[in-house]
C-alpha cells in the first residue's frame, strides 16, 4: 500500500511499557546550548584576564521523581594546582534550594538548577549531599575540571531517566545523565546517611497500613511529592531498594556566554530595572525567591499609549566574547495579554555582518535577512569608554523613538540602572491600528514563546529585540525568559496545558457568575473561589466546587454563608479530564454589587454609659455603610446629629448629657442608594452617681460628707483585688469601691476569707440588706448569702432572696432578703456572678428588722395567699393599715414596700368578706423540665416555657406568689421567669429574670428592647428546671397597683392543653379561653393602663394584644386579634381550635417520629436500652415577632418567629386522617413554611445542609405519596441529576431534596402519614429514625464485620455513613449517582454490608405507592426481563447526539424504564458512566438521544438496564458502538438572542404578556437557539417614526446571540425548516467581546443558498470562518474569541427573513481516525526521507496506519486489542511497540497543531515472535503536559474496534506515502508473509 506525503518532519517514538501502561513518549530532549549569562567588568583586559582564568559550573538535577522541596549542599574540594593554589576558605562551598515544591497551579518544577561562573580553573571533586527533613540522598561524588572560558555543564536525575523515555538515556554507551540515589529516610536523624534499609521498609509499610501517624513523617516517606504516603511511593521504593547502579553524569562544557550591557540613553525615566534583573531574564533564573515565575515588564515610550511602530520597545546586549548561538527562544508570562507579536530581532555577528529577523504575530517571517549598512553597536573589544558610548549614540541613531532597556555589571559590584522610554512626535495611523485590531482577533488568546531561527551557528556578539506590537496591543510587554539555543532541532515547543482563560466576572447582588473560554480535550472544570460571606466577617474562605460540565458558575455562597455585596472575590479556573488536572488559571476579581438600596438596619441594641452609648446592630445584607442620627428625646421635633460612613457594626456616641433618654435611627448606604429610615430605638445614658435607695430603718446612717455610721467598728476587706480604703463600703461615697476579679466571692464555694467582713459596734436584729455595685460592674450578681455572728462570736448563714432592682433612673442595685431574721453583730456578703469576673460594692446597706411585713403574711395559711387564718379579724387588718403609715424618724421614710403591703391588706380585707379576686393561679407541670431533653441534640430551638397570662411594659410590676409541696416560705425552688419582648426582633426575644423562692416574688418587667416605635415589654413565662415530676408548684399572679403615675401590668388570655386532659375538661377550658378571647379589648387596656406612656394604641404592637395557647408539643405565641380571625366566629370555634392544636401536635409528632424518637411506655421504661431515643418535652414556641429583611418566617432560638399576616393561617390545621398503613384520607397540616422552619430547629446536624434537610419535614407535612405533591414534580430533573455524572448537590434546592425523600421512598415500610403507637416498629420501619437515632448515638450502629460508625465526618459522608447503617446495606452508589465521593472511611463501614441491588435513585412517590398496594416484593434480586437497543451516529451530521432506539421483553406496567450506560475505555480502565433514564411509556420501545456536551471523538459502547417497579435491574445489554466526532457545534445553554425584527410570532410558553408592557421586546428569536428547527422565527424589520414627523427607513435585519460568556468559533450554521420561506440571501457575520466594538468576520462565501439537509429535512448551510492567503490565493481556517455574533441579512431591509436554527461552532480538539485498509506487514525497509541511511521501521514489521489531529510533540498513539491488552504483547513479557508520527515540517517554526496527519504504530520484525496477534483493535490518542516525562498524560481521543484483516496484507512505505494499490498486488500474489 502506497500513500504520498509529501515533505514531513517525523517524529520518532519507542514505547517500551510494563503491563501495558503508558510509560514513555520518545526522543525529545530540551534543547542543549548555553544559557549563562555573566556580568563583566568595563574594563576589557580584565574581562580577557577573567575569562582566561576561570569558567563556569551549571549542575541541573531532574526531579523525575516529583519529590517535595530538597535542599542541596554543594562543595568542590580542589585536586593538584588548584589544591595547591586556594585555601580552603576560598572553595566553593554552598546550599542551594531544588525548589521543588508545588506553585499555585499545581505543578512540581521539573528541574533544580545550581550556577557558579567564577570558578578558578583546576580539577575538582565535586560533593552533593541533601540537606533536611527530605534530603534523603546519598553524597554524590564525581572528579570535574573547570576550564577557562567555559562552562561544565553536569545532568542528574533522581529516577532512572530511561524509565521516562529519554532516548539518549537508553543505550548505557550514551548516557549522559547521573543517578541522584535515595538513601536512609531519616538520615537527618539517624546522622549515618546509610543506604536504604529494611528498617526504612518497614517504616514506610507502617504509614501504608497506618499503624502510625502520617502527618509528621510524610516528609521523610512521600516520595513522590503528592502529600499521601501510599503504593505509589512504596514502587519508587522497590526502584532503589538494593540498586547498586551509581552511575555518573557525562560532562559536557560550552562557551561561557558573557554580556556587556549597553548603558541606557536616558536613565532619568521613573520605571528602573537593574543591570542584575536584565541578566536574569536572559538566563532563566532569579537570584530572589519571591521573583521567581515572574517576568520583568517593559513599557513604550508613552507609557498610556499601545506598544506600536512609533512606540517600540528595546532591549540590547553585547556579548563580550562572540558567542556560536543557533537562535533563542522569547518566552512570555503564562496567560499573558501582553506578549510580543510584531517586532524584529537583530544580531551583530562576529565579522560586523547585520542579521534581521522579522517577527509577525508571533512567528518568524522567512530567513534572517543580512544588511551591512545597519550597525548597531562597536566592537566591544574596544575600550571602555568608546564601547559605551559609540553604542549609545548608534543604537539611538538606529530608533530615536524606542525604549531602550540596558544593564551593566562589574565583577566587583552591581549598580542599578534606570529604564527609559523616549519618543518622536510619530504615531501610528488609526487604520493601521483597525487593520491590527483585526488581525488580533484570528488568533487564539494563550500567549506562545516566540522562537528565533538563525538556520545555522553564528558567532554573535549583539543582540537586539525590539518590540513594536503585543497581543491585545497594550502598553506595555512581558517577557518571563530569554533562552538561547545552539540546536534548533532539539527545541520542543511549550506545551498546550488547555488552562482555562479570558475568564470573565459578572458581577450580581450578592452573587457573581464567572465564565472561561472553553477548552478542547477536557471533560470539566474545577473552580476555586476565595472571599469573604455574611458569616465569616473578616475570615477570608476558599471553597473549592466540585467538577463543572458547563464554562460557567454562579456563585452565592461559600462554605455555606451568603455573599457580601461590594466585596471583593477571587477565582481560578482549570482543566480536568478524568484524574488529569491543568494547572490553575491566573486569579482573577470579580466585586459583587448591589442592585438595589440596602434593607433598614435592624436588631440595634443600646447600652448606656457615663455621658455615651454604645450602639451595636445586626450585619446587613448588601450594605458598605451605615449612618446613625441620634437626639434627645424631648417630646419635641428637633434636628438628628448625625455619625456618617460607619463601616462597622458597632460605634459609641459621645459627649451626651447624663442621665437622659436619646432617640435614634440608622440608615444603610451602598452605591446604589441609602436605605429606608431603620425603627426608632432609644437609649439612656448613666450617671456615675449612686442609685437611689430606701434609707427606712437604715442601720448604717453615713455621715454627712462622708464616712462609716458610728455603729460600724471596723471592715475587713478580705478578697479585695485591688486596694482600697477600710471603711469603701460603708462610707457613704459612691466613688469608693471593694473590687474582686473573680466570679464568686464566697458564695458557691464557702469561703470567709473572699469577702469583707463588717464588725458593728453591737448586736443587731436586721434582715434585709442592699448591695450596690460601682459603676463599671457590668455583670449581674445571680446568688447571695449572708454569713453572720452573734455577739458570741457564733457563726450562721443567712439564706433568702436576692432581687436586682432598679431606680427612677434605671441605676442598677440588689436587694437581699433574708427568709428569717437574724441577730448580728459581724455580717460578711458573699455573691456570685456565676462565669463573669468581676464582683465589686461600692456600697453596703444593712436595715434594722421591721416586723410589719412578717405580720401581714402570717394572716394566710398558704404561700400563695389565698386563705386567711382563723384569727384573722377587720380590727386585725385595720391595724396593720395603721402601722403601715408609719414613718422613720431618722430617714422620713415610708416602708418603702409600702404600695405592696397595701395590697396585700386589700387582699386580706377582700378574702375576709369573699369578695374581690384572687388573680391568676395556675399548677405547673413538673414534667415539662429540660432535664429530659439531654439526651437530643436539637433542643436549641425549643423550650419549657410555663405561660402566666400575664403581661406589661418594661418597668411594670408582677407579684408571683409561689406554693410548693413541702416547702415553706422562703425556700429555693427550680422555677424561674422568663421575660419576652412582644413583637420584637429575632436578636431580643426573652431573657432569664430571677429564679423564684417558695412565697412572694417581686417581678420587674426587664427591657429587652431599644425599640422606641413599640412597645417596651410582653409576656412572662416560669420555666421549671428540675427532674422530672419530682417537685409540684403553683403559682398565683396578681397585679400590684401602679405607683406613681406609672403604667402597669395587666392578665390576658390564656389556655393550657398540655397535660393528658379528658375530653369534657378540654373543652371546659377551651369555652373558658374563648370568653376571656372576646372580653379582652387590647384597646380598653392600652387606654387604662398605658394612659400615661407616648405610644398610641397599635394593633400590631401593643403588649396587651398578646395570647398563649399551649399544646403538648407545640405553644402559640400570637395575636388575640388574628387568632380570632382565624378561628372566625360561631360555634365552629372550639373545634376549628381544637384541631389546630392537634394537628400542629400530630405534625410534631409525626417529624419526631422520622427523628427516631418516641414517648412509647415501653421505650420510657427501658431507658437504658434505648436511652437517647425518648421523644423531646420540650415545645416548639411558635411566636409573633418582628420580621427582618426578606422573611415572613423564621426559625430562631427557642422560638419560630412568624409575622403579623402569618398569624391567623396558624389557626387552619385539620388533623390528617388515614387508614391503618398511613395512607392519607383528609386533614391539612398546615402550609410548607411553618413546617419549614420546624425542621430548621430539629435538623440532624450530622449532616443537615440548610434550606434542603429541613424541608423534608416540610415535604412530609404536604405529601399525599403522589409525584405531584413533591416539591421537584414528576422526578425527570431527579434523573436528570443521577444520571449526569455530575459532582457536587444539585444547583437546584427542591431536587437536592428528593436525595433524601428517596430513601424515605426505598426503605419505609408504610404510607407517608403512619404513626406508630410502639416505638420499635417506629425504628424498624422509619429510614431516618434508625439514622438519626445512630446519629445520636452511633455505638448502636451495626458493625457486622467490626468496623465501628463514626460520626466525625463531614456532612456527606457523616450521611452515607448513617444510611448504610440505617439500611444495612452498602448504598455508596445511590450517593455517588447524586455527586457525593465518599472517603476512606465512609468505603471501610459501608464495605462490612451487601451492596443495595435496587436502583434506589429511580425510586418515585408513584412507584412506591404501586409498590404498596401490590404487596411483597418479588423476593429475587434480578429482574428476568430482557432489554435490547440500537445506537447510531452520522459523522456526516457533524453534531453530537447519538441516537438511541430501545426495546424490553416486558410491556406490562410493571416496566418503569431503562437506564442508558455510555461505556468507554481509557487504556485498560473501563469507565461506565449512566447518562440517562428513560420511562417506559407501556408500548415496549423507546426512542431518544445521548447528547455529549463536552467530549468529542471519543468512541463509546453503549449498554442498557432495565428496571422494574422494585427497582431491580434486568442484566445489562450491550446494544453497539458509536463515534463521536463533530467540528465543535457548542452547547446552546444560557445563550440568549435580540433582533431589530418584528414578529408574528407568538411569545415563548412561560413568557408572561405584562412583563415590562412598556418596553419593545420580542422574545420569540430565542427559538433560532433552542436546538429545534422545527420552531422557526419569522420577522421583518420596519420603518420607524421619529418625534419631529420624519420617518427612518427600515434597516438591514440583523440577530445577535449573546453567548455565555466568550467563546473560540471557528463557524457559523444557517438552518431553515422545510417549506419556509424567507431565507437570508446576503449576509455578513460579525464579532464582539464587549458590544461595543465589532469585527467582521472574513469568509469564503457570503450568500447562503442551503444546499445541505439535516436529518430532520430542514436546510442547512455552513460557514467556515476563513481568510483568504494573499500569496497562494487558499482559504485558510481562523478563529475568532468574542461573546457576541451579529448575523446581518445585507440588503434585505423590510423583506420577511426566516430562521429556525443558527449554530455555532468552536474548536474540535485532538483527534484520531482509522485509514482504510491501513493494516499490514511491512514489504521494505522504510527509511528516514530526510537521511535515508537511518532506517525507521525494518521490512516484515507488522504496521497499523491512520490519521490524527493534534500537535504531534505532544500526542501519544495507542493501540489495544479486544483483551484490553496494549497491541504488542509478547508472551506476558515487556511490550515492544513503536510509533511514527508525521507532521508538516515546520521549518524555522515550533512544531504546531496539525488538522489532518498521518501516524504509523508497528511491532518490529524482530519481535513478532510470540506476539499474539489480536483479532479486533482500537486505537488511542493522548495528549501530556511534558514531553519528557508524559507527566499529565490523558485520553483525548479514540476509535471503535476494527476487525483485523482475515489475511494481512503488505505495505510498501515509500518516502512517505502508503499505497492503496500495492496492498492489492500483494494479496493477489499470494505474498503475504
Amino acid at each position: 500500500m502506497k500513500q504520498k506525503i509529501a515533505a514531513f518532519l517525523v517524529v520518532c517514538m519507542l514505547l517500551q511499557m510494563p503491563g501495558g501502561a503508558l510509560t514513555a513518549q520518545g526522543s525529545m530532549n530540551h534543547p542543549a546550548g548555553a544559557k549563562q549569562i555573566v556580568a563583566v567588568s568595563a574594563d576589557n583586559e580584565e574581562i580577557e584576564e577573567r575569562l582566561n582564568a576561570a569558567g563556569g559550573l551549571q549542575l541541573k538535577i531532574k526531579n523525575l521523581l516529583g519529590t517535595p522541596e530538597c535542599k542541596f549542599h554543594i562543595w568542590l574540594e580542589p585536586k593538584g594546582k588548584a589544591a595547591q593554589q586556594m585555601e580552603e576558605t576560598e572553595w566553593l562551598d554552598e546550599e542551594f534550594d531544588a525548589g521543588w515544591v508545588k506553585d499555585q497551579e499545581g505543578r512540581i518544577n521539573i528541574d533544580a538548577v545550581f550556577e557558579d561562573q567564577e570558578i578558578p580553573a583546576g580539577k575538582y571533586v565535586l560533593h552533593l549531599e541533601g540537606v533536611g527533613p527530605a534530603g534523603f540522598y546519598l553524597p554524590y561524588q564525581q572528579d570535574i575540571t573547570i576550564e577557562a572560558g567555559q562552562t561544565l555543564k553536569l545532568l542528574l536525575a533522581n529516577d532512572y531517566p530511561e524509565r521516562y523515555d529519554f532516548e539518549s538515556e537508553k543505550d548505557s554507551s550514551k548516557r549522559k545523565m547521573g543517578i541522584l540515589v535515595p538513601g536512609n529516610f531519616r538520615a537527618e536523624e539517624n546522622e549515618d546517611k546509610e543506604e536504604l534499609s529494611e528498617e526504612d521498609l518497614n517504616g514506610l509499610l507502617s504509614l501504608i497500613n497506618g499503624k502510625e501517624a502520617q502527618e509528621e513523617l510524610k516528609v521523610y516517606y512521600d516520595l513522590n511529592g503528592d502529600g499521601e504516603v501510599d503504593l505509589r511511593d512504596l514502587e519508587y521504593f522497590v526502584r532503589f531498594y538494593h540498586n547498586k547502579d551509581r552511575r555518573l553524569a557525562k560532562a559536557v562544557t560550552a562557551p561561557l556566554i558573557l554580556f556587556e550591557m549597553v548603558q541606557p540613553v536616558d536613565p532619568d525615566n521613573g520605571n528602573s530595572i537593574s543591570n542584575k534583573k536584565i541578566q536574569e531574564l536572559f538566563s532563566g533564573t532569579r537570584e530572589n525567591e519571591e521573583d521567581k515565575g515572574k517576568p520583568l515588564t517593559f513599557y513604550g515610550a508613552l507609557d498610556d499609549h499601545a506598544i506600536a511602530v512609533g512606540n517600540p520597545v528595546e532591549i540590547a546586549a553585547n556579548f563580550t566574547r562572540p558567542a556560536t548561538i543557533e537562535g533563542f527562544v522569547i518566552y512570555p508570562q503564562t496567560g499573558s495579554l501582553s506578549a510580543m507579536q510584531d517586532g524584529e530581532v537583530v544580531f551583530e555577528g562576529e565579522d560586523g555582518t547585520i542579521y534581521t529577523v522579522t517577527v509577525k504575530d508571533g512567528k518568524q517571517v522567512g530567513e534572517p535577512k543580512k544588511d551591512n549598512s545597519r550597525k548597531t553597536t562597536q566592537s566591544t573589544t574596544s575600550s571602555k569608554n568608546s564601547s559605551v558610548s559609540k553604542a549609545t549614540s548608534s543604537t539611538a541613531a538606529s530608533s530615536s523613538s524606542s525604549r531602550r532597556v540596558s544593564a551593566n555589571k562589574t565583577l566587583q559590584k552591581s549598580s542599578a540602572v534606570r529604564a527609559k522610554a523616549y519618543a518622536t512626535e510619530q504615531t501610528e495611523p488609526q487604520e493601521n491600528k483597525a487593520k491590527a485590531n483585526e488581525a488580533d482577533e484570528d488568533k487564539a488568546i494563550q500567549a506562545k514563546p516566540v522562537l528565533i531561527n538563525l538556520g545555522s551557528q553564528i558567532p554573535v556578539k549583539h543582540i537586539t529585540i525590539r518590540i513594536t506590537k503585543t497581543m491585545k496591543q497594550s502598553s506595555l510587554v512581558d517577557i518571563a525568559r530569554v533562552e538561547f539555543l545552539n540546536d534548533m532541532e532539539d527545541h520542543i515547543p511549550e506545551p498546550d496545558l488547555s488552562i482555562p482563560d479570558r475568564l470573565n466576572g459578572i458581577p450580581g447582588d450578592a452573587k457573581f457568575t464567572v465564565n472561561w473560554r472553553n477548552q478542547p480535550n477536557v471533560t470539566g472544570y474545577e473552580v476555586v473561589v476565595y472571599g469573604k460571606t455574611m458569616k465569616s466577617d473578616d475570615t477570608e474562605l476558599e471553597e473549592k466546587f466540585p467538577e463543572q460540565i458547563m464554562n460557567t458558575l454562579t456563585v452565592s455562597s461559600l462554605e455555606g454563608g451568603e455573599l457580601v455585596n461590594n466585596e471583593i472575590y477571587k477565582v481560578k479556573v482549570r482543566s480536568l479530564n478524568g484524574e488529569w488536572k491543568s494547572p490553575y488559571s491566573e486569579l482573577i476579581e470579580v466585586r459583587t454589587e448591589a442592585t438595589k438600596r440596602p434593607e433598614p438596619p435592624e436588631q440595634i441594641s443600646i447600652t448606656g454609659g457615663s455621658q455615651k452609648l454604645t450602639v451595636k446592630w445586626k450585619k446587613m445584607k448588601s450594605t458598605d455603610s451605615y449612618n446613625l442620627y441620634y437626639r434627645e428625646k424631648t417630646g419635641k421635633e428637633t434636628e438628628f446629629s448625625a455619625l456618617t460612613g460607619i463601616t462597622g457594626t458597632s460605634t459609641e456616641i459621645t459627649g451626651l448629657k447624663d442621665t437622659t433618654t436619646y432617640e435614634l435611627y440608622m440608615t444603610g448606604q451602598n452605591q446604589i442608594g441609602v436605605s429606608d429610615p431603620s425603627e426608632r430605638y432609644e437609649g439612656k445614658t448613666i450617671v456615675v452617681v449612686p442609685p437611689v435607695t430606701p434609707n427606712f430603718k437604715l442601720l448604717n446612717v453615713p455621715k454627712k460628707g462622708g464616712g462609716a455610721s458610728e455603729k460600724i467598728v471596723s471592715v475587713n476587706n478580705h478578697g479585695n483585688s485591688v486596694a482600697c480604703d477600710e471603711f469603701a463600703t460603708v462610707d457613704g461615697i459612691f466613688e469608693t469601691s471593694w473590687i474582686r476579679n473573680d466570679w464568686d466571692a464566697g458564695c458557691v464555694y464557702f469561703d470567709n476569707n473572699k469577702s469583707p467582713i463588717i464588725t458593728f459596734d453591737q448586736a443587731y436584729k436586721m434582715d434585709t440588706v442592699v448591695i450596690i455595685p460601682d459603676y463599671e460592674q457590668k455583670f449581674n450578681y445571680s446568688g447571695c448569702k449572708l454569713v453572720y455572728w452573734d455577739e458570741q462570736d457564733k457563726q450562721g448563714i443567712a439564706e433568702g432572696r436576692l432581687t436586682r432592682l432598679l431606680d427612677k433612673d434605671g441605676i442598677p442595685y440588689y436587694e437581699f432578703i433574708a427568709r428569717e431574721p437574724f441577730t448580728a453583730k459581724k455580717v460578711r456578703v458573699a455573691v456570685t456572678t456565676g462565669y463573669n469576673r468581676r464582683i465589686s460594692f461600692a456600697e453596703l446597706k444593712f436595715y434594722e428588722y421591721y416586723s410589719l411585713e412578717d405580720e401581714i403574711f402570717d394572716m394566710y395559711t398558704d404561700t400563695l395567699h389565698i386563705m386567711l387564718r382563723d384569727d384573722v379579724t377587720e380590727d386585725k387588718i385595720k391595724g396593720f393599715y395603721e402601722r403601715l403609715e408609719y414613718v422613720d424618724p431618722v430617714s422620713g421614710e415610708k416602708t418603702p414596700r409600702y404600695t405592696f403591703l397595701k395590697q396585700e391588706l386589700d387582699n386580706a380585707m377582700d378574702l375576709l368578706h369573699n369578695k374581690g379576686s384572687i388573680g391568676r393561679v395556675l399548677y405547673l407541670d413538673d414534667k415539662l423540665t429540660k432535664r429530659s431533653d439531654g439526651h437530643i441534640n436539637f433542643g436549641g430551638g425549643l423550650n419549657t416555657w410555663q405561660p402566666l397570662g400575664v403581661t406589661g411594659l418594661a418597668g411594670d410590676k408582677v407579684i408571683l406568689y409561689v406554693g410548693g409541696d413541702g416547702k415553706i416560705e422562703g425556700d429555693s425552688t427550680s422555677l424561674s421567669v422568663i421575660a419576652t419582648q412582644y413583637f420584637g426582633e429575632s436578636s431580643t426575644v426573652f431573657k432569664s429574670v430571677t429564679g423564684l423562692k417558695v412565697g412572694l416574688n417581686e417581678i420587674t418587667i426587664p427591657r429587652i428592647t431599644n425599640l422606641s416605635s413599640a412597645e417596651a415589654g410582653g409576656q412572662l413565662y416560669v420555666q421549671y428546671g428540675g427532674t422530672s415530676g419530682a417537685e409540684k408548684y403553683a403559682v398565683r399572679v396578681t397585679i400590684p397597683d401602679a405607683e406613681d403615675g406609672r403604667s402597669k401590668a395587666a392578665l390576658i388570655p390564656m389556655i393550657n392543653l398540655y397535660n393528658d386532659l379528658d375530653k369534657s375538661t378540654q373543652q371546659e377550658r377551651i369555652a373558658a379561653y374563648l370568653e376571656e378571647l372576646d372580653n379582652i379589648d387590647p384597646q380598653a387596656l392600652h387606654n387604662e393602663c398605658h394612659g400615661s406612656i407616648e405610644h398610641a394604641y397599635d394593633p400590631q404592637t401593643c403588649v396587651f394584644g398578646a395570647t398563649d395557647i399551649a399544646g403538648k408539643r407545640v405553644m402559640f405565641s400570637l395575636p388575640s386579634e388574628q387568632i380570632k380571625k382565624g378561628l372566625g366566629s360561631g360555634e365552629a370555634r372550639a373545634q376549628k381550635l381544637t384541631n389546630t392544636v392537634e394537628a400542629m401536635d400530630q405534625l410534631l409528632t409525626l417529624c419526631y417520629q422520622h427523628k427516631g424518637v418516641s414517648d412509647d411506655e415501653t421505650l420510657v421504661n427501658n431507658k437504658k436500652a434505648n436511652a437517647g431515643n425518648e421523644m423531646p418535652v420540650s415545645r416548639i414556641n411558635i411566636r409573633y415577632q418582628r420580621m427582618f429583611e426578606g422573611a415572613f418566617m423564621y426559625a430562631g432560638g427557642a422560638h419560630i418567629g412568624i409575622g403579623w399576616g402569618s398569624s391567623a393561617g396558624m389557626m387552619e390545621g385539620v388533623p390528617v386522617k388515614t387508614d391503618a398503613k398511613g395512607k392519607y384520607q383528609s386533614g391539612s397540616l398546615f402550609g410548607w413554611g411553618i413546617a419549614h422552619e420546624i425542621g430548621h430547629e430539629i435538623n440532624e446536624g450530622a449532616y443537615a445542609v440548610a434550606e434542603v434537610t429541613n424541608n423534608y419535614y416540610a415535604q412530609l407535612a404536604k405529601s399525599r405519596d403522589t409525584d405531584a405533591t413533591t416539591r421537584w414534580g414528576d422526578y425527570s430533573k431527579v434523573y436528570e441529576k443521577v444520571t449526569s455524572g455530575a459532582k457536587g448537590p444539585a444547583s437546584n434546592g427542591a431536587v437536592q431534596l428528593a436525595m433524601y425523600w428517596q430513601l424515605h421512598l426505598a426503605y419505609d415500610k408504610d404510607y407517608n402519614f403512619k404513626i406508630y403507637d410502639r416505638y420499635q416498629e417506629q425504628f424498624d420501619s422509619l429510614f431516618f429514625a434508625r439514622m438519626d437515632s445512630y446519629a445520636r448515638g452511633s455505638v448502636k450502629a451495626p458493625a457486622p464485620k467490626g468496623v465501628a460508625l463514626k460520626v466525625d465526618g463531614d456532612k456527606d459522608n457523616n450521611l452515607m455513613r448513617l444510611a448504610c447503617a440505617a439500611a444495612q446495606k452498602d448504598v455508596l452508589e445511590f450517593f455517588v449517582r447524586w455527586g457525593m465521593e465518599p472517603d476512606a472511611l465512609t468505603k471501610a463501614y459501608a464495605a462490612q454490608f451487601p451492596k443495595e441491588t435496587r436502583a434506589i435513585w429511580l425510586a418515585s412517590d408513584d412507584k412506591r405507592v404501586r409498590v404498596l398496594e401490590a404487596g411483597k416484593d418479588p423476593g429475587s434480586e434480578s429482574y428476568s426481563a430482557v432489554v435490547d437497543g440500537s445506537v447510531s451516529y452520522d459523522e456526516n451530521d457533524d453534531n453530537n447526539t447519538v441516537h438511541i432506539e430501545l426495546t424490553t421483553s416486558d410491556s406490562s406496567d410493571k416496566f418503569i424504564g431503562y437506564e442508558i450506560f455510555r461505556i468507554e475505555q481509557k487504556g485498560k480502565e473501563t469507565i461506565r458512566t449512566a447518562v440517562k433514564f428513560v420511562p417506559a411509556d407501556g408500548t415496549g420501545t423507546a426512542v431518544t438521544e445521548d447528547v455529549i456536551a463536552t467530549i468529542n471523538n471519543r468512541a463509546f459502547t453503549y449498554e442498557v438496564v432495565g428496571y422494574n417497579l422494585w427497582l431491580q435491574p434486568t442484566k445489562p445489554v450491550n446494544i453497539g458502538q458509536a463515534r463521536v466526532s463533530h467540528s465543535g457545534n457548542m452547547d446552546q445553554t444560557n445563550w440568549s438572542a435580540v433582533t431589530n425584527m418584528l414578529s408574528d410570532n407568538p411569545p415563548l410558553p412561560g413568557e408572561g404578556e405584562d412583563e415590562e408592557p412598556d418596553a419593545v421586546r420580542d422574545d420569540a428569536i430565542l427559538c433560532v437557539i433552542d436546538g429545534d428547527n422545527g420552531t422557526t422565527f419569522t420577522g421583518k424589520t420596519t420603518e420607524t417614526f421619529n418625534a419631529d414627523g420624519t420617518k427612518t427607513p427600515a434597516a438591514d435585519p440583523e440577530v445577535v446571540i449573546y453567548l455565555n460568556g466568550e467563546e473560540t468559533l471557528t463557524a457559523l450554521e444557517y438552518q431553515l425548516a422545510d417549506g419556509k420561506s424567507g431565507a437570508i440571501g446576503k449576509f455578513t457575520i460579525e464579532v464582539s467581546a464587549d458590544g461595543t466594538t465589532w469585527t467582521k468576520v472574513p469568509t469564503e462565501k457570503d450568500v447562503f443558498n442551503l444546499s445541505g439537509t439535516t436529518d430532520s429535512g430542514a436546510k442547512v448551510q455552513k460557514v467556515v470562518f476563513s481568510k483568504k492567503n494573499a500569496v497562494s490565493g487558499k482559504y485558510e481556517l481562523c478563529t475568532y474569541d468574542a461573546s457576541m455574533v451579529k448575523l446581518t441579512a445585507v440588503g434585505q431591509a423590510g423583506k420577511t427573513i426566516s430562521i429556525s436554527e443558527i449554530v455555532l461552532f468552536g474548536q474540535t480538539g485532538d483527534r484520531i481516525d482509522w485509514v482504510s485498509n491501513g493494516v499490514g506487514y511491512l514489504k521494505e525497509d522504510y527509511v528516514n526521507p530526510k537521511n535515508p541511511a537511518e532506517k525507521l521501521i525494518s521490512k516484515g514489521s507488522l504496521i497499523f496506519t491512520g490519521e490524527y489531529a493534534g500537535n504531534p510533540a505532544y500526542n501519544v498513539v495507542l493501540l489495544w486489542d479486544e483483551n484490553n491488552k496494549v497491541v504488542g504483547g509478547k508472551n506476558g513479557e515487556e511490550i515492544k511497540a513503536g510509533q511514527l508520527i508525521f507532521a508538516p515540517d515546520p521549518g524555522e517554526g515550533d512544531l504546531t497543531r496539525v488538522e489532518k496527519g498521518k501516524w504509523v504504530y508497528y511491532i518490529d520484525a524482530a519481535d513478532l515472535g510470540g506476539v499474539n496477534l489480536p483479532a479486533k483493535v482500537r486505537a488511542e490518542l493522548y495528549r501530556v503536559d511534558n514531553a519528557l516525562t508524559n507527566e499529565g498524560q490523558r485520553l483525548v481521543s479514540s476509535t471503535v474496534f476494527i476487525d483485523m484483516p482475515k489475511t494481512i496484507p503488505e505495505i510498501l512505505l515509500e518516502g512517505t506515502d502508503l499505497s492503496q494499490a500495492s496492498v492489492k498486488k500483494a494479496a493477489e500474489k499470494g505474498e503475504t508473509p
